[in-house]
């Protein structure tokens, strides 16, 4: 969940295998709750056959609020 809509918003992507659509949303949502300050775009399919264990490669969409480096005009006193 995005705090600040104004912030600096940087957008990366991950894959991750599931067996469906549905449990990939999940899991993706587990990403982006685990991270923090981020939201899913969007989930796509990228293989059309399963592997060995039955599972597809989704790729996970993301929105961060960027940060973790402060401004040079931060006043930190």
């Amino acid at each position: 969940m995005l705090q600040d809509p104004d912030a600096e918003m940087e957008e990366w992507e991950q894959e991750v295998f599931a067996p469906n659509l549905a449990t990939a949303e999940q899991r993706c949502q587990n990403i982006a709750m685990n991270v923090g300050l981020t939201e899913v775009l969007n989930v796509t399919q990228k293989t059309k056959t399963p592997n060995r264990s039955g599972n597809y490669t989704f790729i996970c969409w993301f929105r961060s609020e960027a940060g973790g480096t402060p401004n040079a005009d931060d006043d930190n006193s």
